[in-house]
């Protein structure tokens, strides 16, 4: 299955106050992640993405994605054999002049 998610991170929303968004799956694999940055972010918009509280992408768990006019892909393999089959995606742009939607 394919998963497609608009996540829209307002301006000035700060790491500890992050915009949040849950991300419905359903049972199975993970076996691609991959976040669009389009054009203007300019590095100031950071994402993270967490299975039960727990921080999954990226694996650090004081990284954050961010980038601008290019995407982040990577393989992996995370199963989600139990309830909740669902990731929440966090995100922050402190610095930002207006939202950007990832």
């Amino acid at each position: 299955m394919f998963y497609d998610f608009a996540f829209t991170i307002t301006k000035g929303k700060t790491k500890a106050a992050p915009e949040e968004l849950v991300l419905k799956l359903t049972h199975g694999v993970i076996h691609t992640v991959r976040l669009d940055f389009p054009p203007g972010c300019g590095g100031t918009v950071s994402i993270v993405l967490y299975h039960e509280e727990h921080q999954l992408y990226p694996t650090n768990p004081d990284g954050a994605f961010n980038a601008d006019n290019t995407y982040i892909n990577y393989d992996d393999f995370k199963e989600l054999l139990t309830e909740p089959y669902s990731l929440k995606a966090r995100g922050w742009a402190p610095t930002a002049n207006y939202d950007h939607t990832v």
